[in-house]
């Protein structure tokens, strides 16, 4: 079962974000000395709150990070970002991470219903498996490209 995360599982987000950014491609993400963990917990707290929402499974091996920012060039508009999408390595080849979505777009659908935001933004990451969002009703927007 998906559920939306509540307090009591961001000690194990934290440990999920870890996991997450060990698996990068930007080299200086993945050392955790830099990492502020209160940080993180509050951040992750906040969205719990209503800053966003994260979704998760029941068995605590995977998770969706989203969250509600005012677009940079019009502010007057609010997007919702999905920053995070980590599935436990022995989990991905079955069915998790396509339930993980599927509850992502259940609550992107109730935020654009309520109008608390205006556009769902969500990323295919370079290493992650290949997903033809156009099939989900998404536009391509841009590519993102980095150099260290």
């Amino acid at each position: 079962m998906i559920r939306l995360a509540n307090k009591f599982d961001i000690p194990i987000l934290i440990a999920m974000i870890e996991e997450f950014s060990r698996e990068t491609l930007i080299q200086k993400y993945k050392d955790q000395t830099l990492w502020d963990k209160k940080y993180v917990g509050n951040l992750l707290y906040s969205l719990i709150l209503g800053r966003g929402f994260i979704v998760i499974d029941e068995d605590l091996n995977g998770m969706i990070i989203a969250m509600i920012t005012p677009n940079i060039w019009c502010p007057k508009s609010n997007q919702l970002n999905e920053l995070a999408w980590w599935v436990a390595p022995e989990k991905r080849n079955g069915l998790l991470g396509g339930k993980l979505w599927l509850e992502f777009n259940k609550q992107a659908q109730k935020l654009l219903d309520e109008k608390r935001i205006d556009v769902v933004m969500t990323s295919l990451m370079a290493n992650s498996p290949s997903i033809d969002y156009s099939k989900r009703g998404f536009k391509q927007l841009h590519t993102t490209f980095f150099r260290e």
